[in-house]
């Protein structure tokens, strides 16, 4: 029984830190594109962002009115891709809103 939790337990770390792994991952590369806007005052149509342990992936859709749409695609060295949206204020040149899936 005590074996049975053990496992439990390590597999539950295991899982926990692969997703504070990916929540580092995409909130690294929201900031790094919320600096190129604001310092560029725009963001490249698409481009890329190098992890340790994997890649993430962006790429923007045409502005609607003051908002600008950023699909992020995190793929990992284990196999694992996670999807992820943000929205920058146009006006404002900051993130309003992201979502990972």
């Amino acid at each position: 029984m005590h074996t049975q939790k053990l496992i439990t337990e390590r597999k539950m770390s295991l899982e926990m830190a692969l997703i504070l792994q990916q929540e580092y991952y995409f909130l690294s590369s929201v900031k790094k594109v919320e600096n190129m806007y604001q310092s560029m005052g725009t963001i490249p149509p698409s481009g890329t962002i190098p992890f340790q342990k994997g890649i993430m992936k962006y790429q923007t859709d045409p502005p609607m009115e003051y908002l600008l749409k950023v699909n992020f695609t995190l793929s990992l060295q284990s196999g694992e891709t996670v999807l992820g949206k943000g929205y920058f204020d146009m006006r404002t040149k900051k993130l309003t809103r992201w979502t990972v899936f």
